[in-house]
């Protein structure tokens, strides 16, 4: 790698800085609606763990954590997944996902 002078603005001579890699686009990847009809809809189908949770249940973890997000839904489910294993439940519930906030806090081991 070779370190090459140039003048700077201020006329003194300095360093040229390397390109910066490509940077993700402006926005979010995956961003969904967050009209709730939507999640409901859409989040389900996205994992099986959501397929037969009840709306009430499955409204409170966008509101406090997924926001419409599809990768903060992804970053969610996850966590959901490990904590249905970890308590031994089949059916997420609002216990599930005080588990799941709590480790996403860093509150938990």
């Amino acid at each position: 790698m070779a370190v090459v002078g140039r003048p700077s603005s201020r006329g003194r001579a300095g360093t040229a800085a390397p390109v910066p890699a490509r940077r993700r686009p402006a926005g979010t990847p995956g961003l969904l609606a967050r009209q709730s009809e939507q999640i409901l809809r859409v989040i389900p189908a996205f994992h099986p763990v959501w397929e037969h949770t009840d709306p009430d249940i499955l409204s409170f973890p966008d509101a406090h954590a997924g926001h419409g997000n599809f990768r903060s839904w992804a970053k969610l489910t996850a966590h959901t997944v490990r904590a249905l294993q970890r308590l031994d439940r089949d059916q997420v519930d609002r216990e599930v996902l005080g588990s799941v906030f709590a480790k996403m806090a860093g509150r938990s081991g």
